[in-house]
């Protein structure tokens, strides 16, 4: 393999400060705080990881909501929706969505709520998103 060819690692991490009360429809959520950003693949301001490079990658990401609320969210592709999470209306519960996708340089991935499908999202740096390329 030549030098040209050689990757550089894509690895990112970021928790949700932030409050979503009320929730647009299909609204971006943000993870705000960066924990790592191997890559500068993800932006903290407005939420999307964007591909440097062909490849499989995977994604995490985790939302919460509080009691007598619920959040539906989705991981997002290209505006193509490729799993679901929902954060519960009891005991705070924590919602889960994982995907392993094949990318594109210049494809984007991000986290948003699902329609209209719940209206709170709770930050304080529990929630998370997270992805790395893996080949």
């Amino acid at each position: 393999m030549c030098e040209s060819q050689i990757q550089q690692p894509i690895v990112f991490h970021a928790t949700m400060n932030d409050y979503f009360n009320p929730i647009g429809e299909n609204q971006i959520l943000v993870y705000d705080s960066l924990i790592t950003n191997i890559g500068m693949a993800y932006d903290q301001y407005n939420g999307l990881f964007k591909a440097p490079y062909d490849g499989l990658y995977q994604f995490i990401a985790t939302s919460w909501s509080t009691d007598g609320h619920y959040l539906q969210f989705e991981i997002v592709q290209n505006n193509q929706d490729i799993c679901y999470g929902r954060a519960g209306t009891h005991d705070q519960s924590m919602g889960i969505c994982a995907a392993i996708v094949e990318l594109s340089r210049g494809d984007k991935v991000w986290v948003r709520h699902q329609g209209t499908r719940g209206d709170y999202a709770v930050g304080k740096y529990y929630p998370s998103f997270a992805g790395h390329l893996i080949l």
